[in-house]
């Protein structure tokens, strides 16, 4: 049987069931993104919905993956047991790397479609080249969302709401996954832990989503809440 990933045996499948569930949760942002954008038919939602929506797809590909490969009923030959896992998991690092770069594009404000080329164009080949795929995806993920939580920082430091201190407590989570599942093969609960705290990095967006209803803003950054414009206002 191939293995998926490291960690405990006794968490196989309990994996799989979380990051489903963060799909279900990365789908629903999605959802509210999209009625946004079919309301104000702003760009920022597109990307917003855009970048949700390959998320969804990515945490569904990884955990069906791990379900086939974990499931001792599913009967599959070693050779397609291979053709199983790079699928999956190719599927799921390119559908994440994609969606963070949609993250880095929206919090940032990119314009120019340019960028947009360069910044998967630098990512591809850091990532094909490397002699762990696992090791430079994680790598990658911690960089980009990094830089997204820094901006959602940015964000709660000039709106003080508790709507955008909680989205950039949820990304800051995320990020913290990521460095976790950077760590995983030093330590099994390591890997156990990064799911734990991806999980609840998306139950946050889900909460602040549904609970506080979140206005758009906090998770789109409004123009005004630019950082380097408010400071030239500032001025």
């Amino acid at each position: 049987m191939v293995q998926a990933m490291v960690g405990p045996s006794w968490f196989l499948g309990v994996d799989a069931s979380l990051e489903a569930l963060a799909g279900i949760i990365a789908l629903a942002v999605a959802f509210a993104a999209f009625h946004m954008y079919s309301l104000t038919k702003e760009r920022r939602y597109a990307f917003l919905t855009s970048s949700f929506a390959l998320m969804t797809a990515s945490f569904i590909s990884r955990a069906v993956t791990d379900v086939l490969l974990a499931n001792k009923e599913v009967s599959l030959s070693a050779a397609m047991a291979k053709n199983v896992f790079i699928l999956g998991y190719v599927t799921h690092i390119l559908l994440a790397l994609l969606a963070y770069v949609l993250l880095i594009i929206l919090t940032y404000r990119l314009p120019d479609k340019r960028l947009w080329v360069l910044l998967v164009l630098i990512l591809m080949p850091s990532l094909l080249l490397s002699s762990s795929y696992f090791l430079s995806f994680y790598g990658l993920s911690v960089i980009l969302l990094g830089f997204v939580s820094l901006a959602f920082y940015d964000n709660y430091v000039n709106n003080r709401s508790c709507a955008a201190g909680m989205v950039f407590l949820a990304f800051a989570l995320l990020t913290l996954s990521q460095i976790q599942f950077l760590l995983g093969p030093l330590k099994d609960l390591l890997y156990v832990s990064a799911h734990a705290t991806q999980a609840a990095g998306f139950l946050m967006l889900f909460f602040v989503l549904v609970k506080v209803k979140l206005r758009p803003k906090d998770i789109a950054r409004d123009e005004k809440l630019d950082v380097k414009k408010g400071k030239k206002r500032s001025k």
